[in-house]
């Protein structure tokens, strides 16, 4: 779909949690006319990371998103 409406996905973004749902959005390049222009998409998170893992582009999670909803690695029992 993004390279049918002439774009290049440049990352994803986690950027707000409201109401207990994260909310995503997907930064893209258009080229059209020989001119670039920025475009965000609105998504679903799950939906983001699956498009960032298919294409390899970097997924950044905002700080405020990290504050209320990140975990410490300690929480995690890794052995």
């Amino acid at each position: 779909m993004v390279g049918e409406f002439g774009a290049a996905i440049d990352r994803v973004r986690i950027d707000a949690l409201t109401g207990g749902t994260f909310l995503a959005k997907i930064d893209a390049e258009q080229y059209r006319d020989g001119e670039r222009r920025a475009v965000t998409f609105d998504a679903r998170p799950s939906d983001a990371i699956a498009v960032a893992l298919r294409l390899d582009c970097p997924i950044q999670v905002s700080d405020d998103v990290l504050a209320e909803a990140g975990r410490s690695p300690e929480e995690f029992d890794v052995t």
